[in-house]
């Protein structure tokens, strides 16, 4: 490496199993789902026999979820909520899903806008 620094590179798992001498171990899979969309949306219910009513209230719960949660993984910085934006967020404060929801501005405190002022 430079300056006598030594360099490292990641070997490809059949590279290093053949010079360890080891056999690969496939990981558990826990989820048949391989995106948060499906695993949210797909997941089995926790009630045997829901209601229709049941059915549409968990719907709209697991869509405010992953709503939620996309909007705290976004991986631009500036676009991924502040923990203050999401406190607004329809799956924290119990308030029905629009299926939209857009965070008040970054920086604006608790009970700054006009809806959340006590009257």
């Amino acid at each position: 490496g430079v300056d006598g620094a030594p360099q490292w590179a990641l070997k490809p798992e059949a590279q290093y199993a053949a010079e360890q001498g080891v056999a690969l171990c496939r990981n558990k899979q826990y989820f048949k789902y391989a995106t948060l969309p499906e695993l949210i949306t797909h997941h089995p219910s926790a009630k045997a026999s829901p209601s229709e009513v049941e059915i549409v209230e968990e719907r709209e719960r697991r869509a405010a979820l992953l709503h939620f949660c996309e909007g705290l993984l976004q991986l631009t910085p500036a676009d991924r909520w502040t923990p203050r934006q999401a406190l607004h967020h329809p799956f924290i404060t119990g308030d029905p899903f629009e299926g939209s929801f857009s965070p008040p501005p970054r920086g604006e405190r608790l009970g700054d806008r006009a809806g959340d002022r006590a009257g």
